[in-house]
C-alpha cells in the first residue's frame, strides 16, 4: 500500500516545476527555430540563384551541359561540361 495521503502540495509544486522547465526548453527552441528557418530560405535562395546564374552563363556562351552526350542517356551529371553532342553521320542509301 501506498502512502499518498497530504501530499497535495508538494505533487503541485513539482507538476508546475515540471510545466515550467518544459515551457523554458520551449521557448529556446522556438527561439533557435526563429533563427534557423529564414537562415535556411536565404542559403536555399542564394544556392537556387547561383544554379539559374551559373547554367544562365553556360547557355549564353553556348556551351550546354549536354547529359546525354556523354552518359548514354542516363540523366547523370558529370564530366561533360560543355561537351557539345556528336552527331552522327547521314548514310547514303542508294535506290
Amino acid at each position: 500500500m501506498i502512502r499518498a495521503f497530504n501530499n497535495q502540495d508538494f505533487e503541485e509544486q513539482r507538476t508546475n516545476q515540471t510545466f515550467k522547465n518544459y515551457a523554458e526548453r520551449m521557448s529556446k527552441v522556438n527561439r533557435i527555430f526563429a533563427w534557423i528557418t529564414p537562415v535556411a530560405f536565404l542559403l536555399m535562395g542564394v544556392v537556387y540563384a547561383s544554379i539559374l546564374w551559373f547554367g544562365g552563363n553556360l547557355v549564353a556562351v553556348g556551351r550546354w551541359l549536354f547529359l546525354h552526350s556523354c552518359t548514354g542517356g542516363a540523366e547523370v551529371v558529370g564530366g561533360c561540361w560543355g561537351r557539345r553532342p556528336v552527331k552522327k553521320k547521314k548514310r547514303k542509301t542508294e535506290i
